[in-house]
């Protein structure tokens, strides 16, 4: 069957998906919450997370990250991550990218998330 079909399971660990099937399978959009609260939001392919996730705490969504998975984990590639609802990073958490900061706004090369080099605040 190559349709996609849409709804909701309820898993014997205590998690529980809301999205589109295809046969047995996730495949497409969908929104899986696990036991302890953690919610993966968006792509689905062949029962995996595929292209973009939002990630989060099922009583936070303030606190947030936006980030592209490939079979299942996290591919490190561009990333955004919202804290309390305010945008606080995006790009490359090895590379280029923008730090949203009360102090300001950091544009540069970041190592583990955290400036390092000639960048510009």
């Amino acid at each position: 069957d190559t349709d996609l079909s849409n709804g909701n399971i309820s898993y014997a660990n205590g998690d529980k998906y809301s999205g589109s099937w295809k046969g047995f399978d996730r495949e497409g959009n969908g929104k899986l919450v696990t036991k302890d609260g953690m919610v993966y939001d968006g792509s689905w392919a062949m029962n995996k997370k595929s292209g973009k996730i939002t990630t989060y705490q099922s009583n936070n969504y303030g606190n947030r990250k936006e980030l592209n998975y490939v079979n299942d984990s996290p591919d490190r590639g561009y990333e955004k991550i919202w804290k309390n609802d305010q945008l606080a990073f995006s790009g490359y958490p090895n590379g280029q990218a923008t730090l949203y900061t009360s102090t300001g706004i950091y544009i540069g090369n970041v190592i583990n998330y955290t400036p390092s080099g000639s960048g510009k605040w």
